[in-house]
Order: C-alpha cells, then structure tokens, then sequence
C-alpha cells in the first residue's frame, strides 16, 4: 500500500491530502479557541441562576419576618 501512494501519479492527491489536513487543523483550533470561553460563559452563568436560586426562599423568609 506505501508504496502505491509513492508513485508519482498520487504526489499532487497527497500535497492536497497534506493542505486540507492543515486547514482542518487550523479551523478546528480557531473554533475550540472561540468556543471554549463561550461555555465556560455559559456554565458560570447557569451556576449563578442556580445559586441565586437557591438563596432567594431565605431572602424572602427573611423580608416576611420583619
């Protein structure tokens, strides 16, 4: 099998096996930079609607005592 792609006929098929594999490379490490802070946004904002959630019954207590 290496040594059919060795020929000559099949360089130029492997040069532009070798570019998309680079741009693919590329793409994939712009979106993870773009998307990993995107959910790390998200999730913080779903713990504070959780937390907030949570201590708004003992605010509430607290305001119908006085």
């Amino acid at each position: 099998l290496i040594s059919l792609f060795s020929s000559s006929c099949f360089r130029p098929i492997i040069g532009i096996i070798d570019f998309h594999d680079t741009e693919i490379a590329r793409w994939l490490d712009r979106f993870m930079r773009i998307f990993e802070p995107v959910v790390m946004a998200l999730i913080g904002i779903a713990i504070g609607v959780v937390v907030v959630a949570m201590y708004m019954p003992i605010f509430e207590l607290a305001s119908a005592i006085q």
